[in-house]
């Protein structure tokens, strides 16, 4: 249990004083400081650091009897939102830590620290737009909820990130001009490119994804590549449940074919580069996986 010392506790006791109990409070997210405030109507210099004069509310901790680990809400309100932008654009800040520490304050720079520190993860938050308030549930992360062992072994799924430092992946990406789409009723209907020699690292079985096209964006699976000699055209066959609309773009827009993964082996192995396949095939499913 956290006790203050003699003095401050009778300080605490007077009917009048000529200070203030002011809670300090920082947030901190990633291994960066984001703010430091004070429920103060002026700010507070605390340890080298300003603290910055702001409406705030801590609530007392909140236990339940269904053995829930204890809580509190910390309220910070932001009527001007120069907050809940920096809270939207971090996940809520959920993962991140709060310290709230007490203090006597006779003025700006004049303080007695009570010695009350304590320490809180950011469990979630939420924001009222009608009081322009953030709320954030503090409390403590439980051992219980996090995975043991740290990682995962999966014989399906990929672990890495596509094109990543991991996966190494770096073919399959083609800017042109010369790119058009063809619909073929009885046939499959494919995508024409030209020349022929610059996309030689693109195969059967690929996923490509096509951006800048006028009709035909979208993710398709290559059936087959068939490199065309005579014409120097390259045509990506694509399976029979894909339909394009014909577009005949040469020369009027730029377009982007680019192969993409969705975490398979046997989309790796259709790029190529099923060596740096990060799952696990020799490992089971089910419950042991």
């Amino acid at each position: 249990m956290k006790t203050i010392t003699p003095t401050l506790l009778e300080t605490k006791n007077k009917l009048h004083t000529t200070g203030s109990w002011l809670v300090l409070v920082k947030f901190v997210y990633s291994g960066s400081v984001l703010w430091r405030l004070t429920n103060n109507v002026e700010d507070i210099v605390y340890g080298g650091n300003t603290y910055s004069a702001h409406a705030l509310a801590l609530s007392p901790v909140r236990e339940t009897i269904r053995g829930d680990l204890p809580k509190q809400a910390l309220v910070v309100y932001d009527p001007e939102l120069s907050m809940v932008g920096t809270a939207h654009s971090n996940k809520g800040l959920s993962g991140g830590e709060v310290e709230v520490r007490y203090v006597f304050a006779t003025g700006p720079t004049s303080w007695t620290d009570t010695g009350l520190v304590q320490y809180f993860t950011i469990l979630s938050s939420t924001w009222d737009d009608r009081e322009s308030a953030l709320t954030f549930t503090i409390g403590v992360t439980s051992p219980l909820v996090k995975r043991f062992p740290r990682d995962r072994y999966i014989a399906t799924i990929c672990r890495h990130k596509f094109r990543g430092g991991f996966c190494r992946y770096s073919g399959g990406t083609l800017t042109a001009n010369t790119i058009a789409f063809y619909h073929v009723d009885g046939g499959q209907d494919y995508i024409r490119l030209a020349p022929y020699a610059a996309y030689t690292d693109f195969g059967d079985g690929q996923h490509v994804q096509v951006s800048g096209s006028r009709y035909n964006n979208g993710e398709y699976v290559i059936d087959r590549v068939v490199y065309d000699t005579p014409t120097g055209y390259t045509r990506f066959y694509l399976h029979d449940d894909f339909e394009l609309v014909n577009e005949n773009s040469a020369h009027t827009r730029t377009i982007t074919v680019e192969a993409v993964c969705d975490h398979s082996l046997t989309v790796c192995r259709a790029n190529g580069n099923d060596a740096q396949y990060g799952g696990h095939p020799g490992v089971s499913e089910g419950l042991y996986g």
